[in-house]
């Protein structure tokens, strides 16, 4: 920089490298190894571990930084123009998040329709992508009814809210179809 004559120095920020810029570098440097092996060598996921990228968005309590979403994607975003398949490898790094939401999509899987809309609401797009959606659903929502099992009873309003209705009042008389759907 030139002020009144006089050469400066640039700022300190500009003059240092940070580990992950040392990383970075070495991407470029090695992209095309890592194409022509197909994938990441475990050397380069060792310097991911190092410079902190797999622990940057877990929690403190696990040995994390606990860097908010959008502050780990601003680092993925970093890595992936140094070579794409190496960002995507680094993007694992939220793997833990999404694996710790299992349990609790598995609970909340298992409530009312209501709750389950409500809660389903407030998941991630990207969750939905990730995430064994469908075998969740099907594990939590399996009940133990086999084939040929008595239906449980339970008791229903009509549809005008006039009377109720019992299913094992049926039992005996008369056969019964069960449908069930979605109306959304």
């Amino acid at each position: 920089m030139l002020q009144t004559g006089h050469f400066t120095s640039p700022p300190a920020e500009l003059l240092t490298t940070t580990p992950l810029d040392d990383v970075l570098a070495e991407i470029v440097e090695r992209r095309d190894e890592f194409r022509t092996k197909g994938y990441v060598p475990k050397d380069m996921i060792a310097k991911f571990k190092q410079v902190g990228v797999y622990r940057a968005s877990a929690p403190r309590m696990f040995g994390g930084d606990a860097l908010p979403p959008a502050d780990f994607l601003r680092m993925i975003e970093r890595i992936s123009p140094a070579d794409g398949s190496t960002g995507w490898v680094a993007s694992f790094g939220s793997a833990l998040i999404y694996l710790a939401a299992l349990p609790l999509l598995f609970v909340l899987m298992r409530q009312p329709p209501e709750v389950v809309g409500k809660g389903m609401a407030r998941v991630p797009g990207p969750l939905f992508a990730i995430l064994p959606m469908e075998w969740l659903w099907m594990r939590a929502r399996a009940g133990a009814l086999r084939v040929g099992d008595p239906a449980p009873d339970f008791t229903l309003s009509t549809l005008d809210h006039s009377a109720t209705v019992t299913l094992s009042r049926f039992r005996g008389d008369r056969p019964v179809a069960l449908v069930f759907g979605s109306y959304t």
